[in-house]
């Protein structure tokens, strides 16, 4: 993307742009670090009157469930569980001492310190804790294109920014030196300054009309949009410093200072004025998405001779080789922006910070080490990199570049606000260094947003930007690549005095983890120190890690993992070297429950039922929580296991049934327990079948280890089968009666001193 601007001999031409998301201004720089006491926290303004947080012992929470203590108790007006009951989930819950925690609403009057004194000195009472309100800390602006299209803000870190430290600040006003920014654009509106002798400017044409005209590619308005568009207000896109919208907080502002118009472009002269203009109307940051550019676009002539002499007049500041308005601007605003006419520091900012595209000629190797006015010293010089922080081709490169963020190439451009006459949309992609300039732009003015006051320097912005970016592998030097979380932590560091030292790692929790098979855990880590790099190694499948900012989580979901020990690590490296943490944990086998206590074989009157309390039939040596099943064999027998309990329901007709209870714990390993049931009346005493009977009848009595007479009578009286035998409920005597007659038959069982029958038939 290229914009020309002529001036003698020379063309010059504007590079490309970028743009970032949305956070929550959070604490101040850090001083001497001190532990915060029980005092510091209930004198906070941020606890909440009138009710704390606390965790009762085992024994005084079993009396508040069994209603035989209360609040009263306590000397508090009212309480209730902080976690209700989880159902299927509650035993476990409970093993987390989860249903200990009680809200607890303090009587009127009583001070948060007077309730701390109350509560802490109960026997019964393990913790107590202030309440405060929350505050979201914006991870996912809501912005529509956020998350879809805008990578680049990623790469540069920003998110953490607006989450831990700043979203932006309407103190930092940005100049846009470019084309007209489009003042209508709902993502811009509100944070263009207005066009007169306090705000924008058209340089082109030397009045207050800032225009979109034909012509004109949107590029000023792309650029502008990564550097501030409004974050968080539900539409469009994001900016690096674009405030959030959502919580009332306005970012950073936008000078247009218009230098091209459709096909025209200011002159020289007036390049340079509407730099010094912004240094003279508040701007501390100038954003010059353009340079020269050394080829003919008619002939495609490429004029090196003309670039090198340029480069070398550039380079020479001091010596008195070459004079330019533009040098003298940019020396100007890095001198003045931030001050009143007085020579008092009314900016954010002592000093200001002149930002220009290294260049677009990477492609043209012989030229693409050349780059004015981006070579000056004074200026900071910006490179361009891909999605994979690469070089991106057409970047140019040499010493001279300061620094490098995305301008997008194949892999994914740069997505950002478009005046509507150019894309009806509002939004649209653009790749060049002019993208990449205003990614460093934003990320100073996020810097100025958070340090910025009386005393802060431009010199110091520039020193915490460069010192926080970090190294990347590349083929030419487009100088570090910019992290802007990392330029805040050096700035914080360097402010308070420290030196880089060794990041910290602080632990939530760092002894020896066991959990059972199917237990989960999870600690967050906090890492600090100056330009960190964190890697992390889980151990094993069921280990995971996830990152906030500064907060890693380590999460262990053991089922997903065989038994064993195993080791999670975390490691933060800096300029001072590395340090680890190591977090070892055991994942126990699991074991199958077994049967402790069996049931054995029952005889049920035919008319009664039974109740068998199956937890005591089983045990688990990991003491699992068990799930229980019954099947039965044959007939119409009901048989049901609830709350732990196993119900059978006699059916009205006597017979033989197997039944089965299996116990299983909460990865399926079960084990089962098998008896045998005789169900018959305590008037008939014997059972012979199958009835009508075929070649076999079984035959059980109501009696275990009996000795019986048993007997079969024909429908005449006669004997057909005879004989005495000792006998039970649940071992059949099996009688061949496959010789018998088709008819009626009468079995006859006696023992105990008494005598019972039953009718039978053959068919």
């Amino acid at each position: 993307m290229k914009k020309t601007i002529y001036i003698p001999v020379i063309l010059a031409a504007v590079l490309s742009c970028s743009r970032e998301e949305t956070p929550v201004i959070v604490p101040e720089p850090l001083e001497a670090h001190r532990e915060a006491t029980i005092t510091d926290i209930l004198d906070s303004p941020a606890a909440i009157e009138g009710s704390v947080y606390v965790l009762l012992d085992d024994e005084l929470a079993g009396k508040v469930e069994r209603g035989t203590a209360d609040a009263a108790s306590l000397g508090m007006a009212s309480m209730q569980r902080v976690f209700p009951d989880a159902g299927k989930f509650e035993p476990r819950s409970r093993d987390m001492g989860m249903h200990r925690w009680y809200d607890v609403t303090l009587p009127e009057g009583t001070t948060l310190r007077q309730a701390h004194e109350i509560l802490s000195s109960h026997a019964h009472v393990d913790n107590v804790c202030p309440k405060f309100r929350m505050r979201r800390l914006m991870d996912n602006p809501n912005d529509t294109y956020y998350s879809l299209y805008q990578w680049h803000y990623s790469n540069v870190r920003t998110a953490d920014v607006w989450r831990d430290y700043t979203v932006g600040s309407p103190d930092v006003i940005v100049s846009v030196v470019d084309e007209g920014v489009d003042m209508s654009h709902p993502d811009l509106a509100d944070i263009v300054l207005a066009a007169g002798s306090n705000g924008s400017r058209n340089f082109v044409k030397s009045n207050y009309n800032i225009t979109i005209t034909r012509g004109d590619t949107g590029h000023g308005t792309h650029v502008a949009g990564t550097i501030a568009a409004i974050n968080n207000n539900g539409a469009g896109c994001c900016g690096m410093a674009g405030g959030d919208a959502a919580a009332g907080k306005r970012g950073v502002r936008i000078m247009s200072c218009q230098v091209f118009e459709g096909d025209y472009s200011a002159s020289d002269a007036n390049f340079a004025a509407a730099i010094k203009w912004g240094a003279d109307h508040g701007a501390v940051i100038s954003n010059n998405s353009w340079g020269y550019t050394f080829t003919n676009e008619e002939t495609g002539e490429i004029y090196e001779d003309t670039a090198r002499n340029l480069f070398n007049n550039f380079s020479h500041p001091d010596e008195g080789r070459y004079t330019h308005p533009l040098k003298a601007a940019i020396d100007y605003f890095v001198k003045y922006a931030g001050y009143d006419e007085h020579g008092e520091q009314t900016g954010p900012m002592a000093g200001g910070l002149v930002f220009f595209s290294a260049g677009n000629d990477g492609d043209v190797p012989s030229i693409a080490s050349l780059g004015a006015p981006a070579n000056y010293s004074s200026v900071i010089a910006v490179g361009a990199t891909n999605r994979n922080d690469i070089r991106a081709y057409y970047s140019d490169y040499g010493d001279y570049v300061d620094i490098c963020a995305p301008g997008g190439d194949g892999l994914g451009q740069i997505f950002s606000t478009l005046p509507r006459s150019i894309a009806p949309s509002g939004y649209g992609y653009m790749l060049g260094t002019s993208m990449a300039c205003p990614h460093v732009s934003g990320g100073a003015a996020l810097l100025a947003s958070y340090f910025g006051g009386p005393g802060f320097t431009a010199g110091k912005c520039r020193e915490y930007l460069l010192e926080g970016a970090r190294a990347i592998t590349t083929d030419h030097n487009i100088g570090p690549l910019m992290d802007v979380y990392s330029s805040i932590e050096y700035g914080i560091m360097e402010g308070s005095g420290a030196t880089v030292t060794l990041p910290t790692i602080s632990t939530e929790y760092s002894g020896e983890w066991t959990l059972k098979a199917y237990g989960k855990m999870s600690a967050t880590y906090e890492v600090r120190g100056f330009g960190i790099t964190v890697s992390t190694e889980a151990g094993s499948p069921a280990a995971k890690w996830s990152s906030t900012g500064k907060y890693y989580t380590l999460s262990i979901d053991a089922i997903k993992a065989d038994a064993g020990t195993y080791t999670a690590r975390i490691s933060a490296t800096n300029k001072a070297g590395t340090v680890t943490l190591e977090i070892p944990y055991t994942i126990l086998p699991n074991h199958a429950p077994t049967v402790s206590s069996p049931i054995g074989n029952l005889l049920l009157d035919r008319s009664g039922s039974a109740k068998i309390e199956v937890t005591n039939v089983f045990s688990d040596e990991d003491e699992d929580v068990l799930e229980y099943k019954v099947t039965t064999s044959g007939g119409s027998l009901d048989a049901s296991v609830s709350n732990g309990i196993m119900t059978i329901t006699a059916p009205n007709q006597s017979g033989l049934y197997t039944l089965t209870v299996t116990a299983s714990d909460i990865l399926g390993a079960s084990v089962s327990d098998t008896f045998q049931l005789t169900v018959l009346s305590s008037s008939t005493g014997v059972i012979g079948y199958p009835n009508p009977m075929k070649d076999v009848l079984n035959v059980v009595i109501a009696s275990t280890g009996a000795t019986a007479d048993i007997a079969i009578y024909g429908a005449a009286g006669g004997t057909v089968y005879k004989e005495t035998m000792t006998m039970d409920a649940f071992t059949p005597h099996v009688i061949d009666v496959s010789g018998l007659a088709p008819g009626r038959y009468t079995l006859v069982a006696t023992y105990d001193g008494k005598k019972y029958t039953q009718t039978l038939s053959k068919h």
